[in-house]
């Protein structure tokens, strides 16, 4: 689908700003609500707007060990199976498929480190389904950046990643409410009330309730990058001798480069991942040679990885 200027920028201002009346997307895109609508429906008919994800602060809610796992599979004719499987879990948030090293990618979600070392002893010793590979990466923090390409200026707070947290209790309304909105953030007032079976008042001030407690930290839109034209590849770096003064060198440039939106910092080796979008094979390399550069005076590994996109994204798959 080629992409017509207002669809643009409705792309960007939806981007940075997501549940908000479509009289005030008009306004602010400045065009009439009868196009703001029209265009809306048609971006999201065409799957470029996927859904509008919740972000939330995972430790509130019982579950503060957050892992990346990549997965490469003994035969590669599994991986249909496998991957709905895997889909299906309490734990997993999104996965996707990847090229070369590893067939699978996927962010999931534990309340402890027992839970994690239970659930990879289930996968990894699967006589049906065999893993002959896998990479875990440890976040301790994980920033997403505005998306330059799109002339997005949003800078989302960073995912907290607090073991130490003790979690909210919550009523059965509230939980409710969050288990929709893991699976649309865009979700009416009046369809949540209704579901819920309470009364729109009391499911907008519950909704504010989530957001005061910091359970809710926003939402964030998600695009097919294909359809718009770019590819997605992971950077999986490794510096040896990580020091502050290297983190905020990485961040500072992660943050300021136009093909990244997505910087992961990890216990575990290799202790960087960048998210990188890029329409050709050029443009691919020159952030490598970026990358390369800006660490030319450290010694460290980098991989590169392509990826897709998720297939499946629930950002509260354990309610």
């Amino acid at each position: 689908m080629q992409l017509t200027k207002i669809q643009w920028r409705l792309i960007s201002y939806l981007y940075q700003n997501e549940r908000k009346p479509i009289s005030e997307i008009a306004k602010a895109v400045k065009i009439s609500r009868t196009q703001a609508e029209y265009n809306v429906k048609k971006l999201s008919e065409e799957k470029i707007i996927k859904n509008v994800l919740t972000r939330v602060d995972y430790s509130k809610l019982g579950y503060p060990c957050y892992i990346f796992l990549l997965l490469k599979l003994n035969r590669f004719s599994q991986l249909k199976d496998f991957t709905t499987s895997l889909g299906e879990s309490k734990n997993c948030i999104s996965l996707g498929k990847c090229f070369g090293k590893y067939d699978i990618f996927t962010n999931l979600i534990f309340r402890n480190e027992n839970e994690i070392n239970d659930y990879l002893s289930i996968i990894l010793n699967n006589k049906l389904i065999e893993v002959s590979d896998y990479l875990l990466v440890k976040p301790y923090l994980i920033e997403f950046y505005p998306l330059k390409i799109l002339d997005s200026m949003t800078f989302f707070k960073p995912i907290p990643l607090k073991t130490d947290s003790s979690p909210i209790n919550l009523d059965k309304e509230s939980i409710a409410i969050l288990k929709i909105l893991g699976k649309n953030a865009n979700a009416k007032i009046v369809d949540i009330a209704r579901e819920v079976k309470i009364s729109p008042e009391l499911a907008l001030y519950k909704l504010e309730s989530l957001k005061k407690s910091g359970i809710l930290l926003g939402t964030k839109l998600h695009l097919d990058m294909k359809k718009l034209g770019y590819n997605y590849s992971g950077f999986f770096i490794h510096i040896k001798n990580f020091s502050i003064a290297k983190l905020n060198k990485i961040k500072s440039f992660a943050n300021q480069h136009k093909m990244i939106d997505g910087i992961v910092l990890s216990v575990t080796k290799p202790n960087c991942f960048l998210q990188v979008f890029h329409k050709t094979d050029d443009e691919l390399k020159d952030v490598i040679n970026e990358v390369k550069l800006l660490l030319k005076d450290d010694s460290f590994e980098l991989e590169v990885l392509l990826m897709e996109e998720e297939e499946k994204v629930n950002t509260l798959p354990f309610l």
